[in-house]
């Protein structure tokens, strides 16, 4: 039986949804914009941004359920466990299935490497928390 730390898994999703705000904002939000080929915010199509929101929620609290557990079954209890867990699961799932978007949907190299080290932080950092919570 799998046994999951439900207040590790919502603090990990609020974390997620916090380190995407940072991220994509004051971190290397001009960035990704650039990238992306934004001028500005109303570039992208933001008036249902609820909706994002809460599709990307959704999205977080998935993958920290899933990812709790992972590191239940790897028996992580340490925080190097739960990085190492983390970076397996950000680097060895999200970074690959993400390598399609550049040859077949033709992104940018900047705009998969901002969103797969995204990724790949809160996995890492959600990974440490549950293995040491």
């Amino acid at each position: 039986m799998v046994e999951i730390n439900w207040l590790g898994v919502v603090v990990g999703t609020v974390g997620y949804m916090v380190l995407g705000a940072l991220w994509y904002g004051p971190l290397f939000g001009s960035r990704w914009m650039a990238a992306m080929g934004y001028e500005s915010g109303e570039d992208m199509g933001a008036e249902d941004s609820w909706t994002n929101y809460a599709l990307t929620a959704a999205g977080s609290l998935i993958a920290a359920i899933a990812l709790a557990v992972l590191v239940d079954w790897a028996g992580a209890t340490t925080w190097l466990m739960g990085l190492q867990v983390g970076l397996v699961a950000g680097v060895g799932f999200v970074a690959t299935s993400a390598l399609q978007a550049v040859p077949f949907e033709e992104r940018p190299w900047p705009v998969y490497f901002l969103g797969v080290g995204y990724n790949v932080v809160a996995l890492a950092g959600i990974g440490v928390l549950l293995a040491v919570w």
